[in-house]
């Protein structure tokens, strides 16, 4: 089948780049022939990837003033599947007149209205079962499939990280790998971790933070600025190199090694349609700190900690984000705290690392990806209705 494939590029740094590259090459190497449709990681020129095109964005800022000439030049005319992942909502009427399927987040409770209305209309993935349950809710069905990580790769790892670090090897040391996009509100609650490490830390003066972000960055908050407000301790807050964040530069391997050397990640996002870091780091044997609320719980399990919240409404989804306690949080630290060392702590790494085997990334593809794909292809071979693709009759269906 002719896939063309709508997210960021598979040499981005990103989530969505991530599971492009994963996804693509799982793709490729089972038959069916696919085209990347970037609308982030590359411009001006068609190149290539591991032997799939890999098309550069256009002038609209998530490229989907580009995405059916992408299709028509991948497919030729012949019959083809978009799949995109990313926010459904920026797709406007990108793919009208194709089969198109959307790998799609919901961050959200319930699930946002713009996002239930194309849901209604294209075949829709859920990376979650807490968006297939918002989905059911509101009456669309979707499929599941999670997200999928290189469980060969993320492993517990021994490195010098903390001697790169200048973090003594008995202190206990808290990540947090989490973007800084925005922050009217901080959809990563940069405010509530950081504010929670600010009360919590003189009581424990063995505790350091390495935080996995860009600190300065021009639409997100200036971390810095807000920690010296908070009179954060910065002997004891680490960061990854600003110029190597920036520029992409950080392998998964280094990563692999940060994860590892960490005892605890610290992750209570406001909302996650999935949230990679999270079992990125249990696959490492480090398990997390979350939110209590969307994909967050369902990926810990009982291998973490998830901390208590209160509603925020996002007048611009019209849907519901999470504010995490910090109280909950420094509680959660704490017992992070305690429990280090122990034979608990040991039997927790453990069963953080098997709950992340859910994802490793052949098994989602044998277990998911590829009896969808069968379904796909199935439904694309049975005669359509003359002169109306599946999804425009969807859509007329919808309507």
């Amino acid at each position: 089948m002719k896939v063309t494939w709508y997210s960021n590029a598979p040499w981005a740094p990103t989530g969505y780049g991530t599971q492009t590259a994963q996804v693509c090459r799982r793709l490729r190497d089972d038959g069916h022939d696919v085209a990347i449709a970037a609308n982030y990681g590359q411009m001006a020129s068609v190149t290539e990837w591991e032997g799939i095109p890999v098309y550069p964005g256009g002038a609209d800022r998530f490229s989907t003033d580009v995405l059916d000439h992408v299709h028509r030049a991948h497919t030729g005319g012949a019959p083809g599947l978009i799949v995109s992942l990313y926010d459904v909502w920026v797709l406007g009427k990108a793919g009208e007149g194709f089969d198109m399927a959307s790998w799609t987040p919901v961050d959200h409770e319930p699930a946002p209205p713009q996002v239930v209305e194309w849901a209604r209309s294209h075949r829709t993935i859920a990376m979650s079962r807490h968006g297939q349950d918002a989905f059911k809710r509101a009456g669309v069905t979707s499929t599941y499939i999670p997200h999928g990580i290189d469980t060969g790769l993320f492993k517990p790892t021994p490195s010098d990280v903390r001697k790169h670090l200048k973090v003594p090897e008995d202190a206990f040391l808290v990540m947090i790998n989490a973007a800084n996009q925005d922050s009217r509100p901080s959809r990563k609650a940069w405010p509530e971790m950081l504010m929670a490490l600010a009360r919590w830390m003189p009581e424990r003066r063995d505790v350091y933070v390495y935080l996995h972000a860009d600190l300065t960055r021009p639409s997100g908050l200036h971390l810095p600025a807000y920690m010296q407000m908070l009179q954060m301790d910065d002997t004891r807050m680490r960061a990854c190199d600003q110029a190597g964040y920036r520029l992409g530069a950080f392998t998964q391997q280094e990563l692999v090694e940060f994860y590892s050397a960490a005892e605890v990640l610290l992750s209570t996002s406001r909302g996650e349609g999935f949230g990679l870091a999270v079992p990125e780091a249990m696959a490492c044997g480090t398990p997390a700190i979350v939110t209590n609320f969307t994909a967050q719980p369902e990926i810990v399990g009982d291998t973490g900690w998830t901390v208590r919240w209160q509603p925020y409404y996002d007048p611009d989804h019209g849907a519901f984000w999470a504010t995490p306690f910090i109280g909950g949080i420094i509680e959660a630290l704490e017992a992070a705290y305690r429990e280090r060392g122990t034979e608990l702590a040991a039997v927790r790494s453990t069963a953080a690392r098997e709950k992340a085997m859910e994802y490793d990334a052949d098994r989602v593809y044998a277990e998911h990806w590829r009896p969808w794909l069968a379904s796909v292809e199935r439904d694309m071979a049975r005669p359509a209705r003359k002169g109306m693709s599946k999804s425009a009759k969807r859509r007329k269906a919808a309507a």
